[in-house]
């Protein structure tokens, strides 16, 4: 074989694999977001798993792995989908002359590929530079109608995009020559992404429809300093929203004891 072939065949070989990791993190992940259908309790011991239970260098490791992945499949598929924009005019012409599903589905794989990569960037940096989300309710804070819209486009591009390239994947491979096992596959794999998308968006509405998660006062609420979530038992933490070192909540003068009703003190 030339060496002109062997790169694009690795090449190839690598965008496969890291998008079947990435499709396996995304059932992984929205499986662990779906116990929160079952109970709270269920979803907060799958958090404490993954922020407790495993040890810190293990969790920073599949982080890192994953943004790796992530980021070869995304530069990867830039490089991919490059060559054939070259020649955008004669690949159109041949989808409208030809009607051929082939290159429809290509030009869908581009485009929600595309929004996958701004998203994902967007989602990892909010995941893992925000507020931590190691409670239910600090779940429950992330999500508001317009981030709900906006997970469930998300959630329908992944859909796709993640079942068109497995379904490619198939074909390179040579296991879907034939059309009855063409049609058994592609539709097994069509329903299993529809479960999963469905899954998903019902996880998410779940978030949406619960019922404020922790009863601040109205002076708490209605201070525009305090973001998100406060570590009321810990001043000075670097949580959004936290109190500074020596300062007190809006209404409270240093000293002041209120009492959540849980019975709880807040300084």
């Amino acid at each position: 074989m030339k060496r002109s072939y062997i790169l694009p065949v690795w090449l190839w070989l690598l965008q496969a694999l890291t998008g079947l990791a990435l499709v396996l993190y995304v059932v992984i992940h929205t499986l662990d977001n779906a116990t929160i259908l079952i109970s709270k309790e269920l979803y907060e011991d799958m958090l404490r798993l993954w922020h407790e239970t495993l040890p810190d260098w293990f969790y920073l490791i599949m982080v890192a792995a994953l943004v790796l992945a992530f980021a070869i499949h995304t530069l990867n598929g830039i490089r991919i989908a490059s060559k054939p924009y070259k020649e955008i005019d004669k690949s159109w012409r041949h989808l409208t002359m030809m009607k051929h599903s082939g290159t429809i589905f290509w030009y869908l794989q581009v485009f929600t590929g595309s929004m996958i990569a701004i998203f994902g960037v967007w989602h990892l940096i909010v995941q893992h530079t925000g507020v931590p989300t190691t409670t239910v309710d600090q779940s429950i804070l992330r999500i508001n109608p317009s981030v709900f819209i906006i997970y469930v486009i998300f959630a329908a591009a992944l859909t796709f995009h993640s079942f068109n390239g497995i379904r490619s994947i198939l074909i390179k491979l040579g296991f879907l020559t034939d059309k009855i096992k063409e049609s058994i596959l592609v539709g097994f794999l069509a329903f299993l992404f529809v479960v999963f998308f469905l899954l998903g968006v019902f996880s998410l509405a779940k978030f949406l429809l619960a019922t404020d998660p922790d009863p601040y006062p109205p002076d708490f609420t209605s201070n525009s300093s305090i973001s998100y979530y406060s570590d009321y038992s810990n001043p000075g933490s670097s949580y959004p929203g936290a109190l500074a070192e020596g300062s007190c909540y809006p209404g409270f003068q240093n000293g002041d004891v209120a009492s959540d009703p849980d019975g709880e003190q807040r300084i």
